[in-house]
C-alpha cells in the first residue's frame, strides 16, 4: 500500500478553558462543563460544595448565567470558549438551540435610523440587528447615520 498526503500530527498543549456559572441550571452546566474538560472558576458556596471545587478565582474565559425569563441561558465569552461551549452543548444533548448574536457586546458600530417615536430613535446594525436610542443621545435633526455601542444592559 502506497499512503501519500499523510504528516505527523504533534500533540500541542491544550489550555483547559475556565467558566463562571450561575443561576438555575448552574449545577447541571456545571456537571457537563467538568465532565468535557472545562474548569470552572468563581463557583457559589453551592457549587463548591457539591462538586469539591477549590473557588479558583481566577477571570473566566465564560461567563454563563439564566435568561431573565429563566427559559435558557446566555453565554458571553471569548470566541473560542463560546465555540468550544456550543459544540460541547450540540453533542451532549439531543435537542438543545443555541443561537449566536451577530453583535458584539461592548462593540461600537455605525447604524442608520430607520424609525423613531416619542422617546427613541430605532437603528439598524445590519446583519438583522435593530437597536434602541434614546433620543436625548442625538442633537436635533441629527444624521440619518449615527456611531453606537451595544450596552450590556440586560445580557
Amino acid at each position: 500500500m502506497n499512503f501519500t498526503g499523510l504528516r505527523r500530527l504533534v500533540k500541542r498543549e491544550v489550555r483547559r478553558m475556565k467558566a463562571k456559572v450561575r443561576g438555575i441550571y448552574s449545577t447541571a452546566l456545571t456537571k457537563l462543563l467538568l465532565e468535557n474538560g472545562f474548569e470552572i472558576v468563581q463557583p457559589s458556596l453551592t457549587i463548591k460544595k457539591r462538586f469539591k471545587l477549590d473557588g479558583n478565582q481566577e477571570p473566566p474565559d465564560l461567563k454563563i448565567k439564566d435568561r431573565f425569563d429563566l427559559q435558557g441561558i446566555r453565554v458571553l465569552g471569548t470566541p473560542e470558549a463560546t465555540s468550544a461551549f456550543q459544540h460541547m452543548l450540540h453533542s451532549s444533548l439531543e435537542d438543545v438551540l443555541t443561537r449566536r448574536w451577530m453583535v458584539s457586546v461592548d462593540g461600537i458600530y455605525r447604524g442608520s435610523i430607520k424609525e423613531s417615536d416619542e422617546h427613541f430613535l430605532y437603528v439598524d446594525l445590519g446583519c438583522g440587528v435593530t437597536g434602541r436610542l434614546s433620543k436625548s443621545e442625538v442633537t436635533d435633526g441629527g444624521p440619518r447615520q449615527v456611531i453606537v455601542q451595544v450596552e450590556r444592559k440586560r445580557l
